[in-house]
């Protein structure tokens, strides 16, 4: 059985061996975070959980006892890490019962300002580094659980699979991959790879 870097060398074949000169297994890799990226976004957009992702959803607690919430307008604020192996993060609860919710922007200034507030079933969070800040409406003694999709493993010059992706999924990384070599053409050949990506992710995707 070929190797993916074989098989994406065969897709990527020209009369101009120097066209693809670069290393494949770079680009098998970026493309796996890609489609990893892609799987995620549809399973946040669509609301329903994707089986594709099954191998790589983890979820982790943080104790909060041992962190320092400040009291600051009505809210209470505190830091948690992010877990070392988190690619995307899914969804956070506090206590299994408090669902916190993203807050970015604009609403993130109405919480500062005061205009919105925390609640026992709904509390906040927003990112900064590799960290997640929460604003809760009381110190919170539960810890919090974090719902997430963590990074795959790398593909190795040896592989003829993928460690945490479906078989089906298999078409959509090389195809993928020869877009991100392709990119530096651009035109019909950069359209014919994008085009098949867009089919097999799609077909791929359960």
């Amino acid at each position: 059985m070929a190797t993916l870097v074989e098989r994406l060398t065969q897709i990527t074949a020209t009369e101009d061996d120097d066209f693809f000169g670069d290393d494949p297994l770079y680009y098998l890799n970026a493309a796996q975070l890609q489609v990893v990226s892609h799987l995620t976004k549809v399973e946040l957009e669509a609301k329903r959980s994707l089986r594709a992702l099954d191998k790589l959803k983890k979820k982790t607690t943080r104790p909060t006892d041992s962190v320092t919430f400040s009291e600051i307008g009505g809210y209470y604020e505190g830091e948690i890490e992010f877990p070392e192996d988190l690619f995307e993060y899914i969804h956070l609860k506090s206590g299994g019962v408090t669902t916190l919710r993203e807050i970015t922007g604009k609403r993130l200034y109405l919480l500062q300002q005061g205009d919105i507030s925390p609640s026992e079933a709904e509390s906040y969070f927003s990112t900064f580094g590799r960290s997640f800040e929460l604003y809760m409406a009381n110190e919170p003694t539960e810890p919090v659980t974090i719902y997430y999709v963590s990074t795959p493993s790398e593909i190795q010059q040896t592989d003829e699979s993928l460690s945490e992706l479906p078989t089906q999924l298999e078409n959509a990384v090389l195809y993928q991959a020869g877009s991100l070599m392709a990119l530096k053409e651009g035109g019909e050949l950069l359209e014919g790879f994008e085009l098949k990506y867009q089919t097999a992710f799609e077909s791929g995707i359960f």
